[in-house]
């Protein structure tokens, strides 16, 4: 039957991974927004002019439309760079559950970690999209980890339940 192959499994989890990404993007937005303000600060992402969504944005603007983006079409791209971001994560872990479900680990907080160590301390500064890890504060790092654990939780919950609608 069409319902149980394992083709179809996967596809489920891949369109659970994806809505589970995009709630958790969403989730993660807010959750740093929130502590920022808690803390004090005026903006989430520290105080670097551009943050990395921003100079993914231009990246991919200049290298497929051969457009500078202005200051203001960089802060209208640079959401649509973080939900894209986050709902292909999504995909990514809606697949591999469904292939390795000890990917779920501590309900979404292993993945969470695991995208923030790879992304946001790794990828991240070797693409020139932030400062280098050393140059940033450790409660930066700290308020970072913390948003990508929301994201796991979040990405997770949401899996689960779009899984049983499915």
């Amino acid at each position: 039957m069409f319902y149980r192959s394992s083709k179809n499994k996967l596809f489920k989890g891949l369109i659970a991974g994806a809505l589970g990404g995009l709630a958790a993007s969403w989730t993660m937005t807010q959750f740093q927004v929130r502590l920022s303000r808690a803390l004090g600060q005026s903006h989430p992402h520290g105080d670097e002019e551009e943050d990395a969504t921003e100079k993914t944005a231009q990246m991919v603007s200049s290298a497929l439309l051969h457009h500078e983006l202005s200051g203001d079409e960089k802060k209208a791209a640079a959401p649509v760079v973080h939900y894209a971001y986050g709902t292909g994560i999504g995909v990514l872990y809606g697949g591999l559950v469904q292939k390795q479900a000890a990917a779920t680990s501590g309900f979404g907080t292993g993945y969470g970690a695991a995208i923030w160590a790879i992304g946001d301390e790794i990828a991240v500064p070797l693409l020139g999209l932030s400062k280098k890890a050393s140059e940033t504060p450790v409660s930066q790092h700290l308020q970072y980890l913390a948003a990508h654990l929301v994201y796991g939780v979040t990405l997770e919950g949401v899996r689960r339940l779009a899984l049983k609608m499915l």
